[in-house]
This record gives structure tokens, C-alpha cells and sequence, in this order.
């Protein structure tokens, strides 16, 4: 049965996790350099139809700025409409996954300054932590992400909240890092079989519930499965599978195993999650949508689809 939702990733954990447990200043909101604007001043009256449209938008890729400017949008107007008329200042969102999450802020961004917008582009491993700020007039959101493809999401949510007090929505996901191919056997690939294992014993279900714990009451959770693949260099590899006693070993890195793991995972959120929450179905936008993706398993220019389908859950609270 081929019911979803949504997802993507990247590799090599264990530097997010040590900045987050050491106190990395990565963790603090970096303050808006001298001379850059906040809070909407020098951006036009609310009444003032050109400015309306426009946001200072920045972007802090850890403790370093990587991009700033003023960006004028007709979607940053739609989001200032929203904040007037549901009498919002501020969204705070804490994010946590793999490039499947990342991927979701550099849509939104690129969304915003355009597809020349390069300063979230590259390996995932090497974002640890990632800001978003859009500053309108009156109103403000902020995107914070934490790097984790381990699963030990309670670790970064804790510290998110500090950051994030009035956390609206938590945004994250636990897919790609789960599946495994047999002929890529080494340590790193069976650190992901090991993780699917894991997930197929319960401990997916364990997290949600000691991370949910953790998130204010009011707090949105939405979450994103893996997407779908496309057989290509990096799902090629996962043809031949290895059977113990007839039954596959983990999640295989192929459709077949991104859908088995986003099942396993729906079944365990319903079954976990006490308050209301949203899964977004990234494996039903992106199978057999294999023109929309360099690699076989990202899908970057469906990701603003995604991005649509996180701001309207926003408007929603």
C-alpha cells in the first residue's frame, strides 16, 4: 500500500551533536550587523504598498552571516496581510533533520532572493547550524536548524527551545540516514542500517515521545518523510539485495525501502503523538518525478512546494 509523506538527507553526525551539547556560540542568534536593519524600520509604513512587499532577510550559517538583503517578494506581503490580520509579530520555527530540512530553508530562501541565491548550497554536513530571519514591517519569522542524523532529535529540540522560547512549529524529519545498500557495506553505510534496525524496533516511537515532552504545549509539529528515488548512481547499487532467511535486512536504499520506512513511521507518529501535528508527503511529490532530481534521492525544485505547505500550516496557528 502506497500511502505517504515527506523527506530528504546528508552524512555524518556527530559534530552537530557535540556543538549542540558544548554550548557553540552556533547555538546563539546571531545580532543583525551594524547598519542592517530590524524589526521592519526603514522598510515603508504597513500602509505604504512598496514597502509592504518588501523584508530584510538574512541568513547565519554557523555564527557567520552568509547572505543579507533587502528582498522585495509579492509572498512577503501575503505574510505581512497574515500577521496584520491574525495580530502576529513574530513566528519561531526549530527545525532538525538532515538535507531533507535544510533543503526546506534553502527553498524558502531561494523562494525569496531568487534561484541565484548560492549560500546554502553544498554538502549538509557542513551545516551545522542554520539561521533564517525574514523581517517585515511589524512582523518577523525565524527559521532555526540543527543539523541531526542520528535520531536522537530530543538533544537539539531542548536546546531549540531555549533559542525559541515561543516555539510555533517543529519542523523535522528522520528518513534517508535509515536506509542502506548491501553493496556499499562500510562502516558509514552500516551506521544507516543500523539506525533502520533501530527504527524498526521502536525506537523512532521512543524519541517522538521523549521529544514532544520537550516542545512548549501550543508548540505545531510537522513532519517530513523520506522522498522517493529514482534509480540512478546512488540507488543502482541497492539492485541486488542481500536476504537473511527471506526477509530484507533493514530499509533499503530504493523506493521500496523509503516507502516501507515513511509507513513504519506514519504508523508510530499516530500512534505517538498526543496533540495535532502535520506529516507532509514528500514520497507523493516526488515518485517518478525523476527529471526533478540531479542525484536520485534530492529534489530541490519541488522543495518550494513544501515550503508553500509549511507557511499555510503557519497562517493556520
Amino acid at each position: 500500500q502506497e500511502s505517504l509523506v515527506e523527506g530528504h538527507r546528508d552524512s555524518h553526525p556527530q559534530d552537530a551533536q557535540r556543538c549542540m551539547r558544548e554550548g557553540s556560540p552556533a547555538l546563539h542568534e546571531v545580532p543583525w550587523p551594524q547598519g542592517v536593519v530590524a524589526r521592519g524600520e526603514g522598510l515603508g509604513s504597513a500602509e505604504d504598498k512598496s514597502g509592504s512587499s518588501i523584508a530584510r532577510v538574512s541568513v547565519v550559517v554557523n555564527e557567520q552571516i552568509k547572505w543579507r538583503n533587502k528582498v522585495d517578494h509579492p509572498m512577503i506581503r501575503w505574510m505581512g496581510e497574515v500577521a496584520k490580520e491574525r495580530g502576529r509579530k513574530e513566528w519561531q520555527i526549530g527545525v532538525v533533520g538532515d538535507s531533507t530540512s535544510k533543503g526546506v530553508i534553502q527553498s524558502f530562501a531561494r523562494l525569496l532572493a531568487g534561484e541565484s541565491f548560492e549560500a546554502l548550497n553544498g554538502n549538509a554536513k557542513y551545516f551545522t547550524y542554520v539561521q533564517l530571519r525574514i523581517v517585515g514591517v511589524g512582523w518577523e519569522m525565524k527559521f532555526h536548524h540543527a543539523k541531526n542524523w542520528e535520531g536522537a532529535f530530543h538533544e537539539e529540540a531542548e536546546e531549540l527551545v531555549k533559542r525559541l522560547p515561543k516555539m510555533d512549529a517543529f519542523l523535522w524529519n528522520d528518513g534517508q540516514h535509515a536506509l542502506w545498500s548491501p553493496q556499499q557495506d562500510d562502516s558509514w553505510r552500516r551506521s544507516w542500517r543500523e539506525r533502520g534496525e533501530q527504527i524498526k524496533h521502536g525506537s523512532f516511537a521512543k524519541e517522538v515521545a521523549k521529544t514532544v515532552k520537550l516542545l512548549p504545549p501550543k508548540t505545531r509539529i510537522i513532519y517530513l518523510l523520506c522522498n522517493s528515488f529514482c534509480r540512478n548512481k546512488h540507488v543502482a547499487a541497492a539492485e541486488k539485495v542481500e536476504r537473511r532467511g527471506g526477509v530484507i535486512k533493514g530499509y533499503l536504499f530504493d523506493r521500496n525501502g523509503s516507502m516501507a520506512l515513511n509507513n513504519k513511521q506514519i504508523s508510530d507518529l499516530a500512534q505517538t503523538l498526543e496533540r495535532p501535528h502535520r506529516i507532509i508527503d514528500s514520497f507523493a511529490l516526488t515518485d517518478h518525478k525523476c527529471r526533478s532530481t540531479h542525484d536520485g534521492t534530492h529534489f530541490w525544485i519541488l522543495d518550494k512546494f513544501k515550503v508553500l505547505s509549511i507557511l499555510m500550516e503557519l497562517v493556520l496557528l
